[in-house]
């Protein structure tokens, strides 16, 4: 399987292998089009966060569920 060569965003992530003295992914064969529309999702050296707003907002609508229950 010919794999391409891993881009800048992948730099620091587990997946990364060298064959030949060449740095390619190891989980997949084109690693550009992971980072196309965002972070990769096996990309082991990215953090996830979410935002206290988020976070908030869940709790909301699980109360008002609650609400509309009883």
């Amino acid at each position: 399987m010919n794999r391409e060569t891993i881009v800048k965003e992948c730099i620091g992530c587990d997946k990364v292998i060298t064959i030949n003295d060449v740095e390619v992914c190891n989980a997949y064969a084109y690693p550009h089009t992971r980072w196309r529309l965002g972070n990769c999702a096996l990309a082991s050296h990215t953090v996830i966060t979410t935002s206290e707003k988020d976070k908030q907002r869940i709790g909301q609508q699980k109360s008002k569920k609650k609400t509309r229950k009883k």
